[in-house]
């Protein structure tokens, strides 16, 4: 039974690290959260902005890493994200 892609942005964003895949965040105050996927030196694939939980930024980031990295380590393993990151 498959379970559930985790909204915490923590567990997200260190399966992103486990994977190579280069992610940041960042708030302006009355702007809400900005997300990105990739990094200034190869290009980002993937930016999203006026988001306004760490729970959404996580979604996102999910939905957008497994769309542009579906050979992943990620993506292969987004449905228990906390037990793989775990087993490091």
């Amino acid at each position: 039974m498959a379970m559930e892609p985790t909204s915490d942005l923590s567990v997200v964003m260190a399966a992103l690290y486990r994977s190579e895949i280069n992610c940041s965040v960042y708030s302006f105050w009355d702007s809400g959260w900005t997300a990105k996927l990739g990094d200034e030196m190869n290009g980002y694939r993937a930016i999203s902005t006026m988001m306004y939980s760490t729970a959404e930024v996580a979604e996102w980031m999910t939905k957008e890493a497994c769309e542009y990295w579906p050979t992943s380590g990620f993506a292969q393993n987004v449905d228990d994200l906390s037990r793989w990151v775990g087993d490091k």
